[in-house]
């Protein structure tokens, strides 16, 4: 009995405390677009994840700080959008501030200068004062809190009109408003909340993603500014840790996450003083970019020569955020080769990963060679399971998973058309293809590739359509695709004739993102180098 009595107490002691830490917390912030970059995406799920509910509020105009703020106040104008989030569900209206106030009973109401006079002390009075008297007569929480929100300091090539009022200087900002923002609570004892996003955001700036945490020189890049002003936010209004939190937005890298966790936490712990953030991928290089290295994407095989096969190797740009991803496919007649990273797709601010998949026996008839009996089919599928990794993996990487594309050369180029135009290949793993964002083929066999004809005896010059030519399969819904070949007097056998037609009964179908580029004076080999450069360019059109 002693036993049950005391199992009884503990289940009613941990439920309690369960309930008593799960606590709806009620916030609205009065601001404009830096307090959308910090309040409105993010922060309900990073509470969520700790247990707490918010109802968060952001009173905002655009471009407006507290003078501007004051003056429709004054006159009663329904000039604030009242951005609301309830159960993670955003709405928005356009209302008073009073009706913003008088909406919920505020736990914390915060208020925020506008970037260009954040560090400009005598751009907050009268009208800080005249809106925190509004704002504490019309609460209706007595026991609301206020708080400060201490925003960011622009980036160094910022060209926003305002930043010359600082000489164009980074550090000089951040620090103005470092004393602007003490200044404002130093004369508002009232202001018991200070909520150092800025700070957080100069201590990113000194680990090795650098000064890459704005979009446009002053609002905070989508992904990781965002996340990192929000994870400031949650620690000071929860007292939840921002470091260790497993909830982050697509498009972010392991690295980039523990920089905002640990910007965010160093800011509410020091937040009138920069912390250099000390994280460093491994064989980081000078430009931001990291190799990993036989990553398989397998995980059962058929033989140990799949297995040794079936990996690829990811070139990362690490300070990137929800960058696009080419996916690689060598050449080599599906019988040689080897995976590889191209070096014109290098440094491009995106991510290449070079797939390595099972090859043909080809030529070699040794009757011990470890791949005697692997077929074009298998090369293909090999191809197909990788392609559905990525599309499965690839924003844990901190890519865009709508923003992958799908590439090579010769027998790559093959590939390529084969799995984006027959469906079933993806789909046996488990994704879509029709996710991709494009197919880029370079001077890839749009018949069955030469080497499944040898297989089976058959010349090279005897064409065949079968459910192993990309031809077979032409649909009007398959991704927009690029089919790029050198000269067709300098290409191999009919290489481009087979993609004109293609290309011809793409058009027949109805697809509409069907495009054939002819590169003069470039053979088989040589048309490889310019071809990337139509690759990057469409992926830069398409960003």
């Amino acid at each position: 009995m002693k036993r049950v009595s005391l199992f009884l107490l503990t289940t009613l002691v941990l439920l309690f405390s369960q309930s008593a830490t799960a606590r709806v917390i009620k916030v609205l912030a009065i601001g404009n677009s830096f307090s959308d970059d910090a309040v409105e995406q993010n922060l309900y799920e990073l509470a969520a994840e700790g247990g707490d509910s918010l109802v968060i509020g952001d009173a905002y105009r655009g471009g407006q700080g507290y003078e501007s703020h004051w003056h429709v106040v004054e006159q009663q104008k329904a000039d604030f959008e009242y951005r609301k989030i309830v159960g993670g569900q955003k709405t928005n209206e356009r209302r008073t501030l009073l009706d913003c106030l008088t909406d919920e009973p505020w736990d914390i109401i915060t208020f925020q200068q506008v970037s260009q006079d954040a560090g400009d002390y005598d751009t907050y009075e009268p009208w800080l004062t005249m809106l925190i008297d509004y704002v504490r007569e019309h609460a209706t929480n007595p026991n609301v809190q206020f708080g400060l929100h201490r925003t960011w300091a622009y980036a160094n090539d910022s060209n926003h009109w305002g930043f010359p009022k600082y000489d164009k200087d980074q550090q000089r900002m951040f620090q103005a408003i470092i004393d602007a923002t003490n200044r404002a609570r130093k004369a508002h004892p009232e202001l018991k909340i200070l909520i150092p996003a800025g700070t957080a955001i100069q201590n990113g700036r000194t680990s090795y993603i650098g000064d890459r945490f704005n979009r446009d020189g002053y609002h905070l890049s989508y992904k990781l500014g965002r996340y990192t002003a929000a994870l400031t936010w949650l620690e000071v209004i929860t007292g939840q840790s921002a470091v260790g939190k497993q909830f982050a937005p697509v498009g972010l890298n392991k690295w980039q996450v523990e920089v905002a966790q640990l910007s965010a936490h160093a800011a509410v712990t020091h937040p009138n003083k920069v912390t250099p953030i000390k994280v460093t991928p491994e064989g980081l290089d000078a430009d931001g970019y990291v190799t990993l290295h036989d990553v398989p994407y397998r995980t059962e095989f058929v033989s140990d020569y799949q297995q040794q096969q079936d990996k690829m190797d990811i070139y990362l740009p690490t300070r990137e955020e929800g960058f696009a991803t080419v996916v690689w496919y060598h050449g080599g007649g599906m019988s040689v080769g080897g995976k590889h990273i191209p070096t014109e797709l290098q440094k491009q601010g995106i991510c290449v990963i070079g797939v390595g998949y099972s090859l043909c026996a080809g030529d070699n008839k040794d009757p011990n060679a470890p791949n005697r009996y692997v077929t074009t089919v298998d090369g293909v599928d090999d191809a197909a399971a990788a392609a559905a990794w990525v599309l499965k993996h690839i924003a844990e990487y901190g890519g865009d998973p709508k923003k992958v594309y799908l590439s090579g050369h010769s027998a790559g180029g093959y590939i390529v058309s084969l799995i984006g135009l027959d469906k079933s290949r993806v789909a046996k793993y488990g994704e879509d293809v029709d996710k991709v964002a494009a197919l880029i083929p370079f001077s890839g066999q749009a018949i069955t590739h030469y080497q499944n004809r040898r297989d089976r005896g058959i010349s090279d010059y005897r064409p065949i359509i079968d459910t192993e030519a990309p031809l077979y399969w032409v649909r009007p819904d398959c991704p927009p695709i690029l089919l790029i070949c050198g000269q067709r007097e300098r290409e191999l056998l009919g290489r481009y004739e087979e993609n004109a037609y293609l290309w011809r009964m793409l058009q027949l179908v109805g697809h509409k993102n069907a495009y054939l580029y002819e590169l003069d004076g470039f053979d088989h080999g040589s048309m490889y180098g310019p071809a990337h450069s139509i690759l990057l360019e469409y992926i830069r059109n398409h960003r």
